[in-house]
């Protein structure tokens, strides 16, 4: 069952100036350390950082919430897993606010995708309720 999807898209110039010109301000506030250690394995860094700006943004209106409700850009949490897929991990109000939308004996599963051409960065997110046992 889908709970709720959102699309973000965001210009990597942008990105580039804010982190640029808030350095500090874009690590406390926006990137979690995780997320700005990886995208400074990256050739192009700003690139790395629009699209999890972007994840962000997406996650947050898919939560229904937008950034409000102890929904903030810190909560959301931009990882890879093993095999190199984008994935998303929720903390705090984010994670609370994903709880509150679970119908019971369901679990949560949150699809991203990321792309990225020219100056634009983009995210799509889904978050579906799964059954947490199935006859």
């Amino acid at each position: 069952m889908i709970l709720g999807h959102g699309v973000d898209m965001v210009s990597i110039a942008r990105v580039a100036a804010v982190v640029k010109a808030h350095p500090h301000r874009s690590q406390q506030r926006i990137f979690t350390p995780a997320e700005w250690a990886y995208a400074h394995t990256h050739a192009h860094p700003s690139r790395a950082l629009a699209k999890r700006w972007a994840a962000k943004e997406a996650v947050a209106k898919a939560l229904g919430t937008g950034l409000r409700g102890g929904v903030t850009l810190r909560s959301i949490d931009v990882v890879n897993n093993a095999a190199g897929q984008p994935a998303i991990e929720l903390h705090n109000g984010a994670a609370e606010q994903l709880h509150a939308l679970l119908p019971a004996g369901t679990i949560p599963f949150i699809h991203l995708s990321l792309c990225d051409e020219g100056d634009l960065a983009s995210a799509s997110v889904i978050i579906s309720a799964l059954p947490t046992h199935q006859p």
